[in-house]
């Protein structure tokens, strides 16, 4: 039913223009204004194109008219940058799911590890006491001293 080409060209579409949905979707005015007049004559424009040419958008936009390339690599690249993007964001949840599936949950608990502040709040304590330096946004709980351990590897 469908070929690469077709379904490379869906994928492609669909990663170029979903950033921009949901960042309109937050303005549901803006987005019954904007989507029709940008979003839609994007898409149909990638997907004929693309499925007419049954060749990637560099190559395609080169050959539609070489001073367009441009248009072939900064839609490869959003994509791939979308990409990755959201693999680091899939990774992390992955992490989160594999660390979650202890019996034990000592890093959302205690502050025996090498990531964990002076200021880490031991939830493996008797008594807990709050104290100044729990207050939001700058939790010192295992759990989100864990997070930003996560965030400073991953960058």
């Amino acid at each position: 039913m469908f070929g690469y080409d077709d379904s490379y060209g869906y994928s492609t579409a669909l990663l170029a223009v979903a950033p921009y949905a949901t960042q309109l979707a937050l303005a549901p005015l803006t987005w019954i204004f904007l989507f029709p007049l940008f979003a839609l004559p994007a898409v149909s424009l990638m997907l004929s194109i693309g499925n007419l040419s049954t060749h990637g958008p560099v190559l395609t936009y080169k050959r539609l008219a070489p001073i367009a390339s441009g248009i072939g690599w900064a839609l490869t690249w959003h994509v791939s940058e979308r990409l990755y993007v959201e693999g680091l964001r899939a990774a992390q949840n992955l992490l989160y799911l594999v660390f979650s599936l202890r019996s034990n949950l000592d890093w959302a608990i205690r502050c025996e590890h090498s990531y964990n502040s002076r200021y880490c709040v031991n939830f493996g304590e008797e008594n807990v006491t709050v104290g100044d330096y729990h207050h939001n946004p700058e939790n010192h709980w295992p759990a989100q001293e864990f997070n930003r351990c996560l965030e400073c590897s991953a960058s």
